[in-house]
């Protein structure tokens, strides 16, 4: 009786061992599971913040851009519609717009590599900055429709100031008058594994 108790007490005992070792083993994988997405989430969130900023400094080239145009006279948007935005930065990104009524004031010919306007002397750095870009178009300010051909115009007062003056709100001092011009700039901004993220700014342009 003795012995078939012992060997009971054995058999139970390797069960239990074997029971603790698979609740390990899945609960060793949940938790490796776990933190292989927290790893990935950190890194989609990364490229997004990356991507953002590479469309942000699209934002700010395109305002030096129209402030350039701006002193030969107001920008003038094309006659007729335009549709050859890159893939990775068209119109569908872009609620305010109808991609069949856009007409375009400036452009980008192509995208800009991030790592072309950073000047960094770490080798690792500059291979990671060559996979982000950012490419930016302007246009005026849409209508309610999307539609793009038709500028926003605001009558407003000036201190006789000459030059032109660009600005992402509508101030004006006392003193005579001017007219403003709406126009949108929509910029994006693409980052590693194609992570892309699209901007629209509305500026003043007053001459």
């Amino acid at each position: 009786m003795k012995n078939k108790k012992i060997n009971g007490e054995k058999g139970f005992a390797l069960v239990v061992a074997i029971l603790l070792l698979v609740v390990m083993s899945i609960m060793g994988s949940t938790l490796v599971a776990i933190v292989s997405n927290d790893f990935r989430e950190n890194d989609r969130r990364d490229y997004y913040q990356q991507a953002l900023y590479a469309a942000e400094t699209g934002v700010t080239a395109a305002k030096l851009d129209l402030s350039n145009l701006a002193k030969t006279g107001m920008p003038k948007a094309a006659t007729s519609t335009w549709t050859s935005w890159p893939s990775w930065c068209s119109a569908e990104r872009f609620k305010k717009l109808d991609k069949t009524q856009i007409y375009l004031v400036k452009n980008l010919a192509s995208e800009v590599k991030i790592n072309s306007e950073i000047i960094s002397a770490d080798t690792n750095e500059d291979k990671r900055y060559q996979r982000y870009s950012y490419y930016y178009f302007i246009t005026y300010t849409p209508d309610q429709l999307g539609n793009t051909k038709l500028i926003k115009p605001k009558i407003g007062s000036k201190a006789g100031s000459s030059g032109s003056n660009i600005s992402e709100s509508s101030q004006y001092n006392s003193g005579g008058s001017s007219t403003s011009q709406y126009y949108s700039i929509f910029s994006c901004g693409k980052g590693e594994e194609d992570t892309v993220v699209a901007i629209d700014v509305v500026v003043s342009l007053t001459k």
